[in-house]
């Protein structure tokens, strides 16, 4: 899956400032800044402050981070796991009705895009041989 516009996501921790945007310069106030309520792209906080906000909302619905890859989640009561690489998200487990009713609660959450069955994931070609129950890695 890929969440659509995932940095403007998150809610910054911190206050930050910046120059009003070309084009959109109050006449009356020219010198003054716009406070940022959210992250946007560009603002080196965004993808921390992301990736805060899925952890986040991963966890309220019952999964947790694994200690030897910040990158993977693992639900604590079914067997449903979580890759993600920034805005991509690679969902696996044995059961399809549990991966759909997770995919529905993140697009509920995040506009997100199914992408369908995975073909590449980080450079690695995966090959399924659904008969024989067997997956390549390659």
């Amino acid at each position: 899956m890929d969440v659509k516009t995932a940095f403007l996501n998150g809610q910054l921790s911190e206050t930050i400032y910046v120059e009003q945007p070309t084009g959109f310069k109050d006449p009356k106030k020219p010198n003054h800044v716009c406070k940022l309520n959210s992250a946007l792209y560009g603002l080196k906080q965004a993808a921390r402050v992301w990736n805060k906000t899925l952890e986040a909302y991963l966890s309220e619905i019952g999964f947790q981070r694994l200690d030897p890859d910040n990158g993977v989640f693992i639900h604590t009561k079914i067997t449903v796991i979580i890759a993600v690489y920034v805005d991509d998200l690679l969902l696996f487990g044995p059961k399809r009705i549990e991966i759909d009713s997770i995919k529905t609660r993140l697009n509920n959450r995040f506009n997100m895009s199914d992408l369908g069955p995975c073909h590449f994931y980080l450079g690695i070609e995966i090959i399924r041989d659904r008969p024989k129950r067997i997956i390549y890695l390659s």
